[in-house]
């Protein structure tokens, strides 16, 4: 009997009334803040609301992201983020995992616009971090018909990976421009150029 209560006694301080379904479960159906405490409502529940606000609130919350990624960090933290999703992507195209960390890449280009500002390593003109509305998560796509002047990520060598030596901070124009030429391209189109010029 004295196991039995104590037992109660403790499943009854798990369990809590979800504030839309008003059923009672067990906390593991809650989520947990970071203030340490438990959500209003239910994970099930707090999906459908979520759900519900996100078609209600569509326009308004496309303006509130879109006025982040227009910012440096926000356009940045993009491209970086698009590197690693890329190499996730289930297709036949090859995939370069990159040998360093998110944050690895934001210091490296920390230390790139310490050194040189925030100008492309090609052709040395200003950046510029401008997405239109709509256009986010539409990849190549939006890229290709994109603004020329935009940051952009380069692999010098398109035969390697993203490392801290292969990796170049460039604008979309130059990097849609060299794509998947390689070194050894260039010095054959240097060498037939060289040898037609004398």
């Amino acid at each position: 009997m004295m196991a039995v209560e104590i037992f109660m006694g403790a499943s009854v301080d798990k369990l809590k009334k979800c504030y839309i379904c008003k059923k009672e479960m067990t906390l593991e159906n809650y989520y947990l803040s970071k203030n340490g405490n438990y959500n209003f409502c239910c994970i099930p529940c707090d999906k459908k609301r979520k759900a519900v606000y996100r078609i209600e609130n569509a326009e308004k919350i496309a303006l509130a992201e879109n006025k982040y990624i227009n910012t440096e960090r926000g356009y940045v933290n993009e491209v970086i983020g698009g590197i690693f999703q890329r190499a996730k992507r289930k297709s036949t195209r090859k995939k370069w995992l990159p040998d360093m960390s998110k944050q690895d890449i934001y210091d490296e280009l920390m230390l790139y616009v310490q050194d040189h500002g925030r100008t492309c390593e090609y052709c040395k003109k200003q950046w510029t971090y401008v997405r239109r509305l709509g256009t986010r998560g539409e990849g190549q796509k939006s890229r290709r018909s994109g603004i020329e002047t935009n940051f952009s990520i380069d692999r010098l060598d398109t035969t390697k990976t993203y490392s801290r030596e292969n990796i170049i901070f460039c604008c979309v124009g130059c990097n849609n421009r060299k794509n998947q030429v390689r070194l050894s391209d260039l010095i054959n189109i240097l060498r037939v150029w060289m040898k037609k010029r004398i």
